[in-house]
């Protein structure tokens, strides 16, 4: 067994009796602790061996000279050497330094001690979270998101042209549209001749839109339906819309707008600007403050309810063009000069003995042809002059049937009407047809000279050389 010197000073002992007064207690491992259990901090181990003590020994205030200090000789165990400190209660004594050093001490101890322990761990333990963020290069996926948007959302971009209507679904979607014509056809009433149809392209979808313009119930205007197809049915688009003189409807085939016009003073205010789903939805429309050149072709029926009848039965419809040039009124397929008029002189009746018309050509001394009509029982032209361009003259005519004979003329019973007389190879041609008011030409107005003219609405009458009588 090692002997162990134990030196307690006198500063030491009079620190222990401070320590034992506030009720600290000092714990010594092993047998030692029976014999310096009032001990404090001052206290110097020193082993006899004549070796140095140990590294993990706690040697405090080794510095001091203890030599002058009572010696006080133990005898213990080298592994039961470690002294242990325990204290309920630190307060301040009077007179001591020992109170004031172990806060001091005590921290300091605990700050040296974590702070190597964290410090060095915990590099450790915050580097494998950095090589962690591995996930974050897996964020690459978001990346490969890319290829999500451009393929995908270009690819239907590509295949929109593929869409078109087949023609089934056109066939489907004239079929959807008869209903809505033969509900006019089976009217067969007076001014029905107001009532024009056309199949205009207004969004480019490939399905033409049914545009229906009504005009008994007004003159110079009328109402305005437009009907779409979408989604295997038809959609109202507009319904009882007023267009005509002072405001009207124009659109450009094929892209999607559509045009309000409001006439102020003879020019038009800036427009207001539509979309096909604007309308479909009942929306405000945009204000267009430039003032725009072209605003497309008139929104509006072109031809009779009988003859858009023939175009949905045939599953063919003209062109926006075409329709356009329809508005123009009829053109003659066949123009040229004539040197001599006298070839086409005479007096004709069709077939049925029901109709006579005499023509009598321009000469040197009139460069204007004279012609008469006779409609039995109905309406009588008393010989008038009209100015012949080679083989084509025209006239006109309006007034107004009084529908509900109240002996006044209320708005929807005015007609404009238009003749085209055509000189042909084999006979004559009259093609009557309605047109506006704007159209009329008051030179060749023949209104006062045509008795029943409300009566010969839009009809052709063909008098071949061969019924000269």
């Amino acid at each position: 067994m090692k002997k162990m010197k134990v030196k307690v000073t006198a500063a030491a002992l009079a620190t222990m009796m401070a320590v034992a007064a506030t009720g600290c207690t000092l714990k010594l491992n092993g047998d030692v602790g029976e014999m310096v259990s009032s001990m404090a901090e001052n206290v110097e181990v020193v082993v006899d061996d004549g070796k140095a003590a140990p590294a993990d020994a706690d040697v405090k205030d080794a510095s001091r000279d203890t030599s002058a200090d009572p010696v006080a000789t133990v005898e213990s165990e080298p592994e039961d050497t470690t002294v242990e400190i325990t204290s309920e209660t630190q307060p301040e004594v009077a007179g001591t330094q020992a109170p004031t050093e172990r806060p001091e001490t005590a921290p300091k101890q605990k700050e040296t001690k974590t702070p190597k322990t964290n410090e060095t761990k915990a590099p450790k333990a915050t580097e494998a979270p950095k090589a962690t963020e591995a996930p974050k290069a897996t964020e690459a996926p978001k990346a490969t998101e890319a290829p999500a948007t451009t393929p995908e959302q270009t690819q239907p971009k590509e295949t929109e042209a593929p869409k078109a209507p087949s023609e089934l679904d056109l066939k489907n979607c004239f079929a959807d549209y008869e209903p809505y014509v033969k509900a006019y056809l089976d009217e067969n009433g007076h001014g029905m001749y107001k009532v024009k149809f056309a199949f205009l392209n207004l969004d480019g979808d490939g399905y033409p839109e049914l545009v229906i313009s009504d005009r008994r119930g007004m003159d110079n205007a009328s109402e305005l339906f437009v009907y779409t197809y979408k989604d295997g049915q038809v959609v109202s688009a507009m319904s009882n819309i007023y267009s005509g003189q002072g405001a009207c409807y124009y659109y450009k085939p094929n892209q999607n707008t559509i045009y309000y016009l409001v006439q102020y003073n003879d020019c038009y205010d800036s427009p207001t600007k539509f979309t096909l789903e604007d309308l479909v939805d009942k929306k405000t429309g945009k204000h267009v403050d430039e003032e725009l050149v072209y605003y497309g072709y008139p929104l509006e029926g072109y031809i009779d309810a009988l003859t858009a009848w023939d175009y949905l039965a045939k599953g063919y419809v003209p062109t926006d063009d075409q329709f356009y040039q329809m508005r123009e009124g009829y053109k003659p397929n066949q123009r040229y000069d004539i040197s001599d008029y006298e070839q086409y002189n005479g007096n004709y009746r069709n077939l049925s003995d029901t109709v006579h018309f005499t023509f009598c050509g321009p000469t040197k001394n009139n460069d204007k042809a004279q012609i008469t009509l006779w409609v039995n029982r109905t309406a009588y032209l008393e010989q008038v002059q009209i100015p012949m361009e080679g083989n084509v003259g025209v006239f006109y005519y309006q007034g107004y049937y009084d529908e509900n004979r109240n002996s006044r003329r209320d708005p929807g019973e005015s007609y404009y009407r238009k003749c085209t007389i055509e000189l042909l190879d084999d006979g004559i041609k009259m093609t009557f047809e309605e047109c506006n008011a704007r159209d009329i030409d008051s030179r060749y107005d023949f209104t006062k000279d045509f008795g029943g003219g409300e009566f010969i609405r839009e009809t052709t009458y063909f008098f071949n050389y061969s019924d000269r009588y």
